[in-house]
């Protein structure tokens, strides 16, 4: 995008004069966070880019114009020193997360950070105690939860919903080819669990709206695993986790069995379900990052799996599936969305950070669990839960 004008944002400056704009940094404008969070924060009206910082200076320049950033720096500590600065991003690698959330909780700045908030006990500990009690809010990461596809999952099943729940949830991808991948580094990346299983962990607690009680697990803790969690109100979830799968396959997928019921939600782009008696239900949602040529013979983009697979073949026909974008929504702008809601009207963040420690912490049972070769018990105190503020 070198060389493109800067996006129009009438809206942020109308706002930024009435006082309302939440002045944002970010810590770390790597892949991730220039993908996502910098042009839904510039092209949402509640938020203005304010300050960019990155360790390479080199790669502040074209961010900084693209998004009309006030300032730029290569040390964090000016953006924490910033009193204009309201909420910070942190977009370090994970085990950079809870030290920079931390730090800026405690120089009294909102925070979004992204998955995983943590990766032990003693981190969520800091960070938890860091946002309470410098009464700030923080949004973790878990998009999911405000995704289209999601919500309208979960008031399905609100709806349909007996005593008896079980859960299946898949994530599989093929990264096979990136065996050294950091994630799969217990030390530095956390394990594969750590590093994304806590997307599913945290989707799921979010659905059953219950706490859980009981993990047993199975494979390595670094990677492949299978993973059984008993919540306090009876459901059983089942969680597979692997790097083992076909190279276009979609990602995730997650069924649902209750009330003599099926809901499937296939990889955010389809809700499909069979509703004791007679109801039945298929839904399409639209990919809102599509860089994919039409399929011949298949009209407009309202997503759908079967309309997955057929670009997800083109793109592999052609050697592009890494190059060329197919990306159903998963509600990172939704989640952003909703947390500046928070912030403006002093409301509980979308995804808090108990939220956080929770996840972080099912995932540190379960690789517990593999280690032992048996179930593990959690409890609220584990993660913190007594803490969350009403």
């Amino acid at each position: 995008m070198t060389g493109e004008p800067p996006v129009e944002n009438v809206e942020n400056e109308d706002i930024n004069t009435m006082g309302k704009v939440i002045n944002a940094a970010f810590i770390g404008v790597g892949a991730f966070i220039g993908r996502e969070h910098l042009p839904h924060a510039f092209n949402n009206p509640k938020y203005r880019v304010h300050t960019l910082c990155d360790l390479r200076e080199d790669i502040l320049k074209e961010p900084a114009g693209q998004y009309d950033a006030l300032k730029t720096t290569t040390d964090y500590q000016d953006v924490l020193n910033d009193a204009e600065v309201d909420l910070v991003f942190i977009g370090t690698k994970g085990d950079q997360h809870a030290r920079f959330a931390a730090e800026a909780a405690n120089a009294g700045k909102h925070v979004v950070v992204e998955k995983p908030m943590t990766h032990t006990q003693e981190e969520s500990e800091r960070v938890v105690k860091a946002v309470i009690d410098n009464d700030v809010r923080l949004l973790v990461g878990y998009n999911r939860r405000c995704s289209d596809a999601m919500l309208e999952t979960k008031k399905l099943f609100s709806e349909v919903r007996k005593d008896t729940v079980r859960i299946y949830y898949r994530m599989v991808t093929d990264i096979m080819d990136y065996l050294d991948y950091y994630a799969f580094d217990i030390g530095r990346g956390g394990g594969h669990l750590i590093m994304e299983g806590v997307h599913i962990l945290d989707i799921i607690t979010w659905l059953v709206e219950s706490e859980p009680v009981r993990i047993y697990a199975q494979g390595v803790p670094e990677y492949d695993d299978s993973v059984m969690i008993t919540y306090a109100d009876g459901t059983v979830a089942t969680f597979i986790l692997s790097r083992n799968g076909g190279h276009c396959y979609p990602k995730e997928a997650m069924e649902i069995y209750t009330g003599r019921s099926t809901i499937v939600m296939d990889q955010f782009c389809e809700l499909r379900a069979d509703v004791f008696p007679d109801r039945f239900v298929r839904k399409y949602f639209p990919f809102p990052d599509d860089e994919v040529d039409e399929v011949p013979g298949v009209v407009g983009q309202d997503g759908g799996i079967e309309l997955h697979y057929q670009k997800s073949a083109i793109l592999r026909k052609n050697n592009a599936y890494w190059d060329q974008r197919l990306q159903p929504d998963k509600g990172h702008y939704e989640a952003l969305d909703r947390f500046a809601d928070a912030v403006l009207n002093d409301t509980p963040s979308p995804c808090d950070e108990i939220d956080g420690a929770r996840a972080t912490c099912m995932a540190l049972k379960a690789q517990e669990s593999i280690r032992r070769n048996q179930p593990v018990d959690i409890s609220g105190d584990d993660y913190f839960l007594p803490l969350r503020r009403a």
